[in-house]
């Protein structure tokens, strides 16, 4: 949009005799005169009644103006939150979790599975596995794109994936939770028990990344 801020500007007397803001503004563009409209009470006398005389010329209204403004503050708004937003402006972690359905799904489809198949696993390990998948699938459906196409994510994911599952059966084995509630807080420490381990890991394999690449360019 060109800036049309010229128009808001508060000639001198020599420069306004010279102006003529009727031809001006009926130069610009529906959405340009709207946008200067919406700031009437920064126009000049004679820019006030110029720009009346051009709206009413063209059918539009005030209102008409005061609508534009708001829907360019919410573009400019829109616009600022997508540069502020970057993938990787915050290097770490979270981004918005759109993967909500993968997680109400693989625990049920998991289990009607692994229980029409009861020789394949037995009943101290379908538990673990569960809860191990369910952490694995928050875990890649909750991080940054751009974070699941490194290394290090990929390397550290099944490594938490092994801690929860052998927690898992420690505590299945050890404690055997029956009540709602003793299943969810079992699940819970499984799953942080892989992630406090996957998250160091991965921070160290970061770490060793840089290093590995200014080796491989050294001659």
């Amino acid at each position: 949009m060109p800036d049309v801020s010229w128009n808001e500007a508060p000639y001198p007397p020599s420069v306004t005799s010279k102006v003529n803001f009727s031809e001006n503004y009926a130069l610009l563009t529906d959405d340009e005169l709207l946008m200067v409209a919406a700031n009437r009470a920064d126009l000049m006398q004679e820019a006030a009644f110029a720009m009346d005389s051009e709206l009413a010329r063209r059918g539009l209204t005030y209102r008409d103006a005061r609508a534009k403004k708001r829907d360019f503050a919410r573009l400019e708004i829109k616009e600022a939150r997508k540069r502020r937003a970057s993938p990787k402006g915050t290097k770490y972690f979270v981004a918005q979790v759109r993967g909500r359905w993968l997680l109400l799904m693989l625990s049920p489809t998991l289990l009607i599975v692994l229980l029409s198949f009861p020789k394949i696993v037995s009943e101290e390990w379908l538990l673990p596995i569960i809860w191990a998948s369910y952490g694995v699938v928050s875990a890649i459906s909750t991080v940054q794109p751009w974070l699941r196409q490194t290394r290090s994510f990929g390397l550290s994911l099944p490594v938490a994936f092994v801690v929860q599952l052998l927690v898992g059966h420690i505590i299945v084995v050890s404690q055997a939770p029956r009540s709602r509630n003793e299943l969810k807080g079992a699940a819970f420490l499984a799953i942080f028990a892989g992630y406090a381990v996957g998250v160091p890991v991965f921070f160290l394999l970061q770490k060793a990344e840089p290093k590995e690449n200014s080796r491989s360019g050294s001659p």
